[in-house]
């Protein structure tokens, strides 16, 4: 929301790279903004690749852990993607392939909060000269539910590896 604004507005929208930039602007978000949190359980990376008409200072997404730190993956993009209708840990993307996007955007990884959820990202000249860049072995944590139910992220990324994949 702008600086003027003082009223919380919610928006019900299914979200694709076809539709985030108009939404973002057909509801008065453009240009600089503090903070983008994208957590959509699916296309995140997508998305997030998509988005042009806000720069955010400060990103916060989801990354999934089970892919491990090492795959610089993502699911396929699909318009209509359903994780429960394909398999509830197959969503979004690897920290690695995150940071590779969140590099060619302008960001840098400055880390991940412990539950293996959310990974954090500063735009480059906010950044410069008082954070440091972390690379995806210094910032990446398992998540820490799927540990205890699953297993080993190894086990875990086991059931989901003949899905559809890019590596990016």
């Amino acid at each position: 929301l702008g600086k003027n604004s003082s009223k919380v507005k919610i928006v019900s929208s299914f979200v694709t790279i076809e539709n985030i930039n108009q939404l973002l602007s057909d509801n008065g978000i453009s240009g600089e903004v503090d903070l983008l949190s994208i957590d959509i359980d699916g296309n995140d990376y997508w998305v997030w690749g998509a988005i042009n008409v806000i720069n955010p200072r400060v990103v916060v997404m989801e990354y999934n852990a089970s892919f491990g730190w090492d795959k610089s993956m993502t699911i396929k993009y699909s318009q209509n993607f359903d994780a429960d209708k394909i398999e509830p840990i197959y969503h979004g993307a690897s920290l690695s392939a995150l940071k590779k996007l969140a590099n060619a955007k302008g960001y840098v990884l400055v880390g991940c909060e412990s539950h293996g959820i959310d990974a954090f990202f500063v735009r480059q000249d906010i950044a410069r000269g008082k954070l440091i860049e972390l690379e995806p072995t210094e910032a990446y944590y398992p998540h820490s539910e799927r540990s205890k139910i699953m297993g080993s992220t190894e086990k875990q990324f086991e059931k989901i590896k003949n899905l559809d994949f890019d590596n990016v």
